[in-house]
Order: C-alpha cells, then structure tokens, then sequence
C-alpha cells in the first residue's frame, strides 16, 4: 500500500471478494481481508483459486481496487490458480474522501456483531455495538451488508451525514435434493438456484453435495422455485415454496433430465481471447447465461440454438457433448495474494 508519492500507508485495510460462477453464494459473499503493516505490506493467504478483486481503504484516503493496464486492456480481476502466490498486487492510495458512520441492526432492534459491510470499494466490519465507519467518497452511497443468520441487505444514504441505520432480516432458507428423473439417482456437483416467483429473479447459487442435496440460504421471504443445472442437464422443482420470515423449507425434489454441454473460446477482433463479459445461448425454452473466464473458456449446461456474447467476437469455437456420467464438482483449492513487489517482507499482515 502506497500513496502518490511512493510512500507507504500502513494499517491500510485490504480485502479481496470473488463473483465467480464456479463458486456459491456463501463462497461469494465471504470477504477476507487483512490490515497492512507499517512498511505497506500486506498478506492475503487461504484465497480460493479463482478470479478476485483486490481493494484496499485507510483513514484520510479515497479507498482504491488494484488495477493492472490501461485503456481497453485495464483490468481489476485478478486471476489465481490452485497453490498459486501472487505478488505485486499494489494499490495507490490518494488523499481524500470522508467518513460514512453507521450502524447495522435487526428487525428487533438489536445490533448485529461481525457483519461485513461494504461501500463502493471500502469494506469492514460492524462491533459488537453494530457501529461501523468507512471511508468513502462524497455523496451519495450505497451499502451493503451480510451477516451470517440473515438476509443481504442494502441501503442508501449520503457522505458525511447522519449515522446511517442499517436493518437486517433474518434470513429464510430453501433445501432439497437433486436427483435423476430417470432412476432417482442423486446428481452431485449441480448448480441450484432460488428463482422468484416472477420466473426473473435469481438467488444463490449452492452446489448440490454426494447425496444431492442443496441449501439456499440468505433468502427473504417470498415465492421461490428451486432450479438446478449440471453437465449432465438441468431441471426444476414441480411447485412454487412461500417463505415467511426467518423460515426454512421443507426439503423439495428437483427432477434433473439429460441435455448438452455447450464448451467454446470466446476469440475478438484482431486476435487473443475476450476475457470479459458473457455468453447467452437462447432457445424457444429460454436463455442462459455464463461469464467468460480470464483465459476466454465459456461452459454452458444447456443447449441453445443462437449465441450472443458481451465482446466483438470474430470466431466462437463451441463444442457440444454430453459428460460422462457421475461426474463431481471438486472441492476449490487454495491461492495466495500480496504486495508490494518492492523490498520488505510480505509475511506482514493477518488474515
């Protein structure tokens, strides 16, 4: 951590998230962060090995993501691989910005301890008093907090203000199991969304277990259908679940039937892979949707006729095939970011 002179910025604190499609929804929200040391180095191990955003925040600074390039190439993911240590991840702090105060409670009044609260590109943590402060820039913000036991949560306000008031739900929760409509087999590995009842809304995701089974949790109450995909296929549950408050299912059945895998490389204009942005693949039954990885793959559990991408894409290499049977999400492995590149130790810092 540094600032526009090149000097360092301890206690500056450092968190990293990941929106990976091949993670779940808890996988998502998880947050770990560290507090740089006095030198500007910091440490962030147990990171899973996917594509993450690195911010950092301190006190009188406007809070920064890491960036790498510029122009078209300017990018703020990045990539990790199983066992993999990445260093040189730096930010560039600049002066500025102002304090946004506020406090996280639940329906009942009570102040929720621990949860994560974000802002922009600040993040941190509620005390045991609910309280929080960020430091962020002027104007108006938007925040958004998780906490385990209860639904996520957002609200708006303006920087500097008045404390800003936060109110949590306790969260509903969808479970049930995946099986084979044929021969009522478990399916492992499948991805189980909530939809809501409107069909558009998306919720989760969580991966099915060996014996098939799925919870969704973090849910507000509501309408909510339970759909799964896999290599194998895809399916959805017979019937619409109504969850009240703070209430969890009873566990449904999702019937899962045979389809393609759709596999390709997503190549632009001018040659190298688009490393942004998404794939749709549509059919009369439907859309369907998969972010295009850093090294350009796309993987679709479905089958489609027409395909539509978020880059100008000069050749789209798609194969389609159906998986073997039993395959099984593995378990996500482990990778390691830090910074500077510079001297100093990167043992600095805690998790």
């Amino acid at each position: 951590m540094r600032d526009a002179a090149k000097r360092p910025v301890p206690a500056a604190t450092v968190c990293a998230a990941s929106s990976s499609e091949a993670l779940g929804a808890s996988e998502r929200r998880a947050r770990p962060c560290t507090i740089a040391a006095a030198d500007g180095w910091y440490r962030l191990d147990g990171l899973l090995a996917a594509p993450h955003r690195v911010t950092a925040s301190a006190p009188h600074f406007i809070p920064q993501a890491h960036r790498s390039g510029s122009g078209a190439l300017a990018r703020e993911l990045v990539p990790l691989r199983s066992g993999q240590e990445q260093r040189g991840i730096d930010i560039t702090l600049l002066p500025g910005g102002v304090n946004l105060v506020g406090i996280v409670r639940d329906l009942g009044g009570g102040e929720v301890d621990g949860a994560i609260v974000e802002a922009g590109d600040a993040a941190g943590r509620s005390g045991a008093d609910g309280s929080f402060s960020l430091r962020v820039r002027p104007g108006e913000v938007l925040v958004r907090a998780t906490a385990e036991g209860y639904a996520d949560t957002q609200a708006s306000g303006r920087a500097p203000g008045l404390t800003l008031e936060v109110l949590m739900t306790p969260e509903s929760v969808l479970l049930g199991r995946v099986v084979r409509a044929d021969d009522g087999s478990p399916v492992a590995g499948a991805e189980v969304s909530a939809l809501d009842g409107g069909g558009w809304g998306r919720q989760g995701p969580a991966f099915t277990d060996a014996s098939g089974n799925f919870r969704i949790d973090a849910l507000r109450p509501g309408a909510y259908k339970a759909r799964a995909l896999h290599d194998e296929g895809h399916g959805a549950a017979a019937a619409l679940v109504v969850l009240g408050l703070g209430e969890t299912s009873a566990p449904v059945e999702v019937r899962m039937h045979p389809a393609f895998l759709v596999e390709g490389t997503v190549v632009i204009a001018g040659g190298g892979t688009c490393d942004r942005g998404s794939i749709i693949l549509s059919d009369p039954q439907g859309q369907r949707h998969a972010a295009i990885a850093p090294d350009g793959r796309v993987r679709i559990p479905a089958a489609a006729r027409e395909l539509q991408s978020g880059c100008p894409v000069r050749r789209v290499r798609v194969g389609a095939e159906l998986p073997a049977p039993g395959d099984r999400r593995p378990q996500p492995p482990r990778a390691t970011v830090g910074g500077p590149t510079g001297s100093g130790d990167p043992r600095h810092g805690r998790r």
